[in-house]
């Protein structure tokens, strides 16, 4: 009789280390999961601030200049539309990144580009900001 029981004991054991292993995988898994959509998030988060600072240098380099170019050659409301666009992305994938820090660092970028757009200004501190931003990032992904 009592050899039953062990024999029970044991199964009911090895059961619960069957469930106890595959609830860390999981656990794992998602985890890992987790980690990389983050990475990836923060990856296109530097894609998507950098292509919205080349539209932002390009607005401000033809609105600094004053010239007027040949029609076709430069589309400034299709340029601002663009950059409206990625300003939206950049504020959903700060947002989604879930980190504060990231979020600052991504608003402190395109207010310093839209601030020299207003004063006609250098685009200096905005893409110090991005370096900043960037270099943030980079160690996040690291």
């Amino acid at each position: 009789m009592s050899d039953g029981w062990f024999a029970l004991g044991g199964a009911a054991l090895g059961f619960l280390g069957a469930l106890a292993v595959q609830w860390m995988r999981q656990r794992s898994d998602k985890r890992s999961t987790a980690e990389a959509f983050q990475r990836s998030t923060l990856l296109e988060l530097q894609e998507v601030t950098d292509e919205f600072l080349r539209a932002m240098t390009d607005i401000h380099r033809h609105t600094a200049a004053g010239v007027t170019s040949p029609p076709g050659a430069f589309d400034a409301e299709a340029e601002q539309d663009r950059a409206r666009s990625l300003l939206r992305r950049i504020r959903i994938l700060a947002t989604r990144a879930r980190d504060r820090q990231v979020e600052k660092l991504a608003a402190d970028v395109f207010q310093k580009a839209y601030g020299a757009l207003a004063a006609s200004s250098s685009m200096a501190d905005a893409y110090k900001s991005w370096e900043t931003l960037n270099d943030y990032i980079g160690n996040l992904v690291r």
